[in-house]
């Protein structure tokens, strides 16, 4: 049974905590011999339930356990998104989505696509790229630095499109504006002939996604069309991240 107790304490402190722990400062908070802690953290680390960062040596959520974090969360997230997701869709006519943070990965959780032909195809379970996505770059800007620092350092920066940051810097830029400005903006970033806008999602918690209106590029290619968008977006983001609060 102690073995047991342990096991959760380990899970709830890496769960809980703002950057990835080590197996000195889990023995030393938990009050739990390191030997123990590093055997403990072998076996849920085999089942999914957390990842050492090689590099640090330290321990962060793995898959199975951002799951559990994020499953009553994301459905309820999705049933709430689904009035706005319309709305907007009757607004603009164009593609809308709901993104939740999934294991290191952005994914596509709900979404409406345009009925126009021409038109911007996201699915669900559909993934995106830190760097050169709205939507994940939304949600990227409100994590922990020390989240954000791992993934940029680790990430491949792929080129998609000449105007595609390739640099950790240019990504930051995006991360300074949705901080500034509630919203990241991708311009042929990922695709081209792309355009879109992403707001992230928060709850009393942290972030728990993005939600993003994409586009053609030419059919939103007045500053007010854009403009107009990024305030519906935004303004969509801030009252549903009020009544996820």
């Amino acid at each position: 049974m102690q073995l047991v107790i342990r096991a959760l304490d380990v899970v709830k402190a890496i769960a809980v905590a703002d950057e990835p722990l080590s197996v000195t400062s889990l023995s030393h908070d938990l009050g739990i011999p390191a030997p123990s802690v590093h055997r403990l953290l072998t076996v849920l680390a085999d089942q999914g339930f957390v990842r050492k960062d090689e590099a640090s040596r330290r321990y962060f959520p793995g898959p199975e356990l951002v799951s559990l974090l994020l499953g009553n969360r994301t459905s309820h997230l999705a049933e709430i998104a689904r009035p706005t997701l319309e709305r907007l869709h009757r607004q603009f006519n164009e593609t809308v989505f709901i993104s939740r943070l999934v294991d290191d990965h952005v994914e596509c959780l709900i979404g409406i696509e345009s009925t126009r032909p021409l038109r911007l195809s996201v699915k669900v379970g559909d993934t995106f790229p830190w760097h050169a996505s709205a939507s994940a770059r939304a949600i990227l800007a409100r994590l922990a630095p020390s989240q954000i620092s791992r993934i940029l350092s680790t990430y491949p920066l792929v080129r998609f499109t000449d105007k595609t940051p390739t640099t950790i810097a240019g990504v930051e830029s995006h991360i300074e504006t949705v901080c500034k400005q509630g919203v990241d903006v991708c311009d042929d970033e990922f695709e081209s002939q792309a355009w879109a806008v992403a707001a992230p999602l928060l709850n009393g918690e942290g972030v728990v996604g993005s939600i993003t209106l994409s586009a053609p590029g030419q059919r939103l290619s007045t500053a007010a069309a854009r403009h107009a968008a990024s305030d519906a977006i935004r303004d969509a983001g801030r009252r549903l991240s009020e009544q996820l609060s």
